[in-house]
């Protein structure tokens, strides 16, 4: 099995995922929706560029992230009200999470500012005019939550970006 050197991996994975990252956001703004579609494209191109350039070892325990991360997810889904986009969303993200020394916690770091920042966007950009006019048929300019779509695709990209930062 060929395993890809660390940077051309997290180039590849960045480049794959931008374009979904970016679909995640704006459907969550027009329709406070993650689609079931963007969660199966994103898992995979996990699955398969994934066994292209990782060695099969770390292919295989990224799953863990997802099944951890999915029944955190799953609880917070029944009793803390958060979406079910969202959370099946974060889950096939994780996939992307090496397991490497500290990449765990920056990987919360980036769930974090991701978060606060699509937050912050989302607050910014329902305050254009002439942007909420343009899209007036999006649901989240009037509705009573915020998007996490927005803030978890960031999320993603921010990593993914870091991820090729260190490895070039």
């Amino acid at each position: 099995m060929f395993a890809a050197p660390p940077f051309a991996a997290a180039c590849l994975f960045l480049l794959a995922m931008t374009p979904v990252c970016l679909w995640v956001a704006a459907t969550d703004l027009r329709d406070m929706k993650i689609r079931n579609v963007a969660v199966y494209t994103t898992a995979g191109i996990f699955v398969f560029l994934g066994l292209a350039v990782l060695p099969p070892e770390v292919w295989a325990w990224r799953w863990v992230n997802f099944a951890v991360v999915l029944a955190i997810g799953f609880a917070l889904f029944a009793f803390a009200g958060f979406g079910a986009g969202d959370v099946k969303f974060v889950s096939v993200a994780a996939l992307f999470v090496s397991h490497e020394p500290g990449q765990i916690s920056l990987a919360m770091i980036c769930l974090s500012v991701g978060l606060l920042a699509g937050l912050g966007l989302h607050q910014l950009l329902k305050r254009l005019p002439a942007l909420t006019r343009a899209t007036s048929g999006w649901r989240s300019w009037t509705a009573k939550r915020t998007p996490a779509g927005v803030g978890l695709a960031l999320a993603l990209w921010i990593y993914l970006a870091l991820a090729v930062l260190a490895a070039g």
